[in-house]
């Protein structure tokens, strides 16, 4: 920005620009309304004609343009001064507008996330316009949906990719955390419930339907279930943020005096039921009543009835998991950029849904360059570097600056691999998507 403000021809094309806009906006107050000048030319071009009309007929005339005139100036008159505010203010909101919003940094500022993930949406729309088939589109519309509390439109696509795969794992414990989030209820919905067990008996070791199953056991009373879900899911995570968490949570649900406090409540919960009582109670806003002597339980508050954080984000004081990239195109494949293609760096888990866990874009004029991906690049609650113990890291070109790969971008990626192993990682950008060879 600096550089074009030094160059001589830039600041000759601004002014001109202002000058222009100048123009536009001042030309109405100075000359006046266009209806009004029209009759200041009928005016002139009646007097002109004085000498050829008879004179009562040039009177009639003169009066009646007259008034015409007479009513075109009772509007009140402009403010003394506007022109030379008007004359400050153009040029300096022209300035602004153009430092702030003008610049590709600007741009990026003023739209944010939301408007990378509404720019993703809409190649999105796309594919599935011209692939109504594409399942794996259909979930990444859902879950930005959800990430962006549009609950209804991204129940809409879950449901979609259910009709045409029943078994879709991801779609499965996505939809039952958007009915959870829409319900504005403390524990599961039943048809979320009936999801999640569904998807457990056949992958009993799917970790978020785990958490999310735990979850909902102790907001219904049933600690011990939930302590099972839990166990389960730590077994099976790497260690790591995610895996510290659900610890942290455990610690927190065996703390609970949960005989005592439920009441004979755990017989059903034992077996693997849900307590309808417990249920019941959340239903009426009162809680189970405590056996005589024991510890009186926790209030049922906004506060502890919200949702515990989804695995995946970094725990209170420890650091982020990061991988720097490095990224390079390949020499033959260099030549075929006009430079104003875009880059897109990110990571996806190599068995987990197929939304980016981190997303960074730049022009591909930065190549070769290096980029930082961590959890702070996450695109979606829960998505995250830490949440996953394989994925892949993936850069590419993009012709069209859209998120979606198309044919003719270009690409690379690295294998799997664990992002709390790997600190540096090299991606070599060198195929052709779509090319045949």
């Amino acid at each position: 920005m600096s550089q074009l403000l030094a160059h001589p021809s830039f600041i000759i094309l601004v002014v001109l620009l202002v000058i222009t806009a100048l123009g536009f906006t001042l030309a109405p107050l100075i000359l006046g309304d266009p209806q009004h000048r029209s009759l200041r030319r009928r005016r002139r071009a009646l007097d002109a004609l004085r000498d050829e009309l008879e004179p009562g007929d040039y009177g009639r005339r003169v009066a009646k343009l007259e008034q015409q005139l007479d009513a075109g100036r009772q509007g009140p008159p402009l403010p003394r001064g506007l022109v030379g505010l008007l004359l400050v203010a153009v040029p300096l909101l022209a300035l602004f507008l153009y430092t702030e919003v003008g610049t590709p940094e600007g741009l990026r500022k003023a739209g944010g996330v939301d408007a990378e993930m509404r720019e993703a949406l809409g190649d999105l729309a796309d594919r599935v316009n011209t692939d109504p088939l594409d399942l794996e589109s259909w979930t990444q519309i859902g879950v930005i949906w959800k990430s962006m509390r549009q609950f209804g439109v991204a129940e809409a696509a879950f449901r979609r990719v259910l009709f045409h795969d029943p078994a879709n794992a991801t779609a499965i414990v996505e939809l039952a955390e958007t009915l959870l989030f829409s319900s504005a209820q403390p524990h599961l919905p039943t048809e979320a419930r009936q999801l999640l067990d569904g998807l457990l008996q056949r992958e009993p070791d799917h970790p978020k339907a785990l958490w999310l199953s735990g979850f909902n056991a102790m907001q219904l009373g049933n600690t011990a279930v939930a302590i099972d879900y839990w166990t389960r899911l730590e077994e099976l995570l790497p260690e790591g943020s995610v895996r510290d968490q659900v610890r942290n949570q455990l610690r927190q649900a065996r703390s609970m005096p949960m005989d005592e406090v439920h009441g004979g409540l755990l017989t059903g919960a034992a077996s693997g039921r849900e307590s309808s009582a417990a249920e019941d109670a959340l239903d009426d806003g009162t809680v189970p009543a405590p056996v005589a002597g024991s510890a009186q339980p926790r209030p049922r508050t906004a506060s502890n009835l919200a949702p515990p954080p989804e695995p995946g984000g970094a725990v209170a004081g420890e650091s982020l998991v990061t991988v720097e990239v490095a990224i390079a195109v390949a020499p033959e494949l260099a030549e075929r950029l006009s430079g104003q293609e875009t880059v897109f760096v990110f990571a996806r888990a190599v068995n987990g849904p197929p939304a980016p866990l981190a997303v960074k874009r730049f022009s591909v004029r930065e190549l070769p360059t290096q980029v930082v991906l961590s959890e702070a690049d996450a695109m979606a609650a829960g998505l995250t570097l830490a949440a996953f113990p394989q994925v892949r890291i993936v850069a590419r070109i993009s012709r069209s600056g859209g998120v979606i790969a198309a044919p003719g971008d270009l690409e690379g990626g690295t294998e799997a691999l664990d992002p709390r192993a790997v600190d540096q990682v090299s991606v070599m950008i060198d195929q052709v998507i779509g090319d045949a060879d």
